[in-house]
């Protein structure tokens, strides 16, 4: 059996959207807002505006899933936990 990582998120449930930015986020590495609101746009299915993207966005750090860095003029996100 696998043992569970050392980190672990304070919440492990999240919603839709929040796993639909958060897997963007694993696929990408690092992300900013742009990059995150830019890649929902391809998808035709889902709409989503520039804000609602950063609210999500700051929403994953408290919840443990995400860190939050300031690079420049722009925060820049990276995923805390990893696929497995």
């Amino acid at each position: 059996m696998a043992s569970l990582p050392d980190f672990r998120p304070k919440q492990l449930s999240l919603g839709p959207l929040e796993c639909e930015i958060l897997n963007l986020i694993w696929d990408l590495g690092t992300a900013t807002v742009k990059q995150v609101h830019e890649q929902i746009l391809t998808n035709p299915d889902l709409e989503l505006a520039y804000t609602s993207a950063t609210t999500v966005l700051n929403r994953l750090p408290k919840k443990g899933w995400l860190a939050c860095e300031k690079q420049n003029r722009s925060f820049v996100w990276c995923p805390l936990v990893f696929r497995a």
